[in-house]
């Protein structure tokens, strides 16, 4: 393969097996076999697992002791469609109640339609024999969550959000994230630890909100006064606060007086 160091490059295959992951950060080490053969992969990839086809864009680099890899900043993962890489994806054990015999019997009863099942009607897991109603319960809400990170950090790459901070953002709203980001993407900045207000920000604006709206300048607002706190003021006169919240975001003083 020939390989190029251009920047952003994208790759796309299936995840082999998984050498090392982080379950704090979602860093990994993985294979991955493409067309043309297999590559190891580095980076922040959460919940990701054997078995599923992926789309990971990033940057080729050279490793002193392990050679080339490929250096994951962004990625997609879609679910196995075929058998053998859905047996593969239950079997790697990510999906808790889940192992090897038990993905056999899943596969084998529902074939390529098992990971449907899991996502929609989970209680007719409880058809098979040796797996009851609670367990078949379970096995669902597991499954849930891997659908439930993988969109958010499908939906917060687009702003520019890496997949480590999706997974704090994940960890703090679970299903809700999405919604909850869509309400207010300043949200960000206030609940989430590593999410300041510029990138809270530049989320809103990517998402529509207008440059003088409230919700903008009073999270602005906090943002100012949360930042002078680090040069040891507890408070701000208001026409300070009010002239540099209207500097930082190019809208009119009035409008931040108002909003204060």
């Amino acid at each position: 393969m020939q390989i190029s160091y251009e920047e952003n490059q994208t790759i796309k295959g299936v995840v082999e097996e998984i050498v090392y992951y982080n379950d704090d950060n979602g860093y990994a080490v993985c294979y991955v076999q493409m067309e043309y053969g297999y590559t190891t992969v580095v980076g922040y990839m959460p919940y990701i697992s054997v078995g599923e086809s992926v789309t990971i864009t990033g940057n080729w680099t050279t490793h002193p002791d392990y050679g080339e890899q490929f250096k994951a900043e962004y990625y997609e993962k879609n679910m196995p469609q075929e058998k053998a890489d859905i047996l593969k994806y239950l079997s790697s054990g990510i999906i808790k109640g889940v192992r090897e015999a038990t993905a056999k019997k899943i596969v084998d009863y529902f074939g390529e339609k098992s990971l449907d099942v899991i996502a929609n009607t989970p209680e007719r897991l409880a058809d098979i024999p040796g797996i009851s109603k609670n367990k078949a319960i379970e096995i669902g809400a597991s499954y849930a969550t891997q659908l439930g990170v993988r969109d958010v950090v499908m939906f917060l790459q687009k702003y520019g959000v890496s997949p480590t901070f999706a997974v704090k953002v994940y960890k703090r709203y679970g299903t809700r994230s999405v919604e909850t980001i869509k309400a207010n993407p300043y949200i960000l900045a206030e609940e989430v630890y590593g999410i300041g207000f510029k990138t809270a920000d530049r989320i809103a604006l990517s998402m529509g909100v207008e440059k003088n709206s409230y919700q903008r300048i009073e999270a602005a607002i906090s943002y100012v006064l949360w930042n002078e706190t680090v040069n040891g003021h507890t408070y701000l006169p208001q026409n300070i606060l009010a002239d540099t919240t209207a500097k930082l975001l190019g809208v009119d003083m009035g409008e931040v007086l108002n909003a204060i």
